[in-house]
């Protein structure tokens, strides 16, 4: 899975679930350490949530030649 399909499934599934309080990476390996220690991959994923609300911005960037 890539890291945009993880924050993808992550917003499908805040969709229909009630929002939990994040946590440090330590505390998750911590959680984890036994499924950790027989071979899975732990990784980490932002949370983007969509507003549902589009905004139109005016946007300048250097062309870098």
């Amino acid at each position: 899975m890539t890291a945009h399909g993880a924050t993808e499934a992550l917003a499908l599934w805040f969709d229909d679930q009630p929002a939990v309080e994040s946590r440090g990476m330590d505390a998750i390996r911590a959680e984890v350490a036994e499924v950790l220690a027989a071979g899975a991959i732990l990784m980490a994923a932002p949370l983007i949530s969509n507003a549902g609300k589009p905004v139109r911005v005016n946007l300048s960037l250097d062309r870098g030649t």
